[in-house]
């Protein structure tokens, strides 16, 4: 909860969270939770967002590197 209640405070065009840890989380609306890291890839690859500054911070059993390639 205190990593969102953080990037809450930020101004952030997008917010996009992984895990179910996230899942448990109160989030304000705008923010976008996906319970693993391979609904995430699967977002970015068929949204392909564009122009934004991306901040990628897990846990190595996440497996990020998989939503990188599709940056």
């Amino acid at each position: 909860q205190k990593v969102v209640d953080k990037l809450a405070t930020m101004n952030l065009a997008m917010v996009l969270l992984a895990g179910k840890e996230f899942s448990k989380c109160l989030v304000p609306s705008g923010f976008q939770v996906f319970e693993n890291s391979a609904l995430l890839e699967n977002y970015i690859e068929n949204v392909r967002p564009r122009g934004y500054l991306i901040l990628l911070k897990g846990s190595r059993g996440m497996k990020l590197e998989n939503v990188t390639g599709k940056l």
